[in-house]
């Protein structure tokens, strides 16, 4: 069984394809299921690039974490598609 939140991360990676680099990090066995860890990129590739880390986890029952993070994630991907500061801003962070 995977979280609604997993289902939704992996539907904005597809749709973030062209701007996103994301790798499964690692995976969390539970009981019934297995869940990964996703990392996600976007911007420069440049190591002395400035960074900035947004991170959406689940604490018990409380998934506030994720769905923050998954509304910014949907921002960005509506933000790319005709903001050109936005990706000036990437190209440098």
């Amino acid at each position: 069984m995977l979280l609604p939140e997993v289902l939704a991360l992996e539907a904005l990676i597809e749709e973030l394809a062209p701007w996103v680099r994301a790798r499964v990090v690692a995976r969390v066995a539970l009981p019934d299921a297995t869940l990964p860890i996703w990392s996600l990129s976007l911007g420069s590739l440049d190591p002395q690039a400035p960074s900035l880390a947004f991170v959406g986890g689940v604490h018990g029952l409380e998934r506030i974490g994720t769905q923050v993070v998954l509304a910014y994630l949907q921002t960005l991907r509506v933000r790319l598609g005709w903001d050109q500061v936005l990706h000036d801003l990437l190209a440098r962070v």
